[in-house]
């Protein structure tokens, strides 16, 4: 079984720096590609919107402790981003592995443009963002929903 990219990228810290070598052209340019991706693609922004708006109405966020039921739903928000972050792979000819590679490599070289953007790129997958998207879109619906009742009742 594959890890998952928020453990794989958090195994890049362990990096040896001996043992790097300059990033290539190629693998600068797979790894601006799923920067590019995860910043300005609305289709990646759509479906996490689109998640959160179909999951959010299971989380009770007054009660003390976590549903089990969180854990699985969560497990199904890292499957959909680890997904769309293969296909994107995928379409320009890399692969996870090769990518985790050259994130080991920015680490590696001290790339610091490059390495500032590892946290947040796994922070997506982390689960205490996970619950804030979650929070955060449940109450934004609640919002829409009081104003739509609010407008309709006038």
């Amino acid at each position: 079984p594959s890890l998952g990219l928020r453990q794989r990228a958090q195994e890049t810290t362990g990096a040896d720096p001996k043992m790097a070598g300059e990033l290539t052209d190629t693998e600068k340019e797979i790894f601006d590609s799923v920067a590019t991706f995860f910043y300005e693609d609305d289709a990646l922004q759509t479906t996490f919107e689109a998640f959160a708006a179909t999951h959010c109405g299971k989380f009770d966020f007054e009660a003390e402790e976590h549903k089990l039921e969180y854990q699985d739903v969560y497990k199904a928000y890292q499957a959909t981003f680890e997904g769309l972050i293969e296909g994107h792979l995928q379409g320009r000819g890399a692969d996870v592995e090769g990518f985790f590679a050259i994130c080991t490599k920015v680490v590696q070289v001290g790339d610091g443009a490059r390495e500032a953007l590892l946290p947040m790129l796994t922070a997506i997958t982390d689960y205490d963002v996970f619950i804030g998207l979650m929070q955060e879109t449940k109450a934004k619906m609640a919002e829409a929903e009081a104003e739509a009742e609010a407008g309709a009742g006038a």
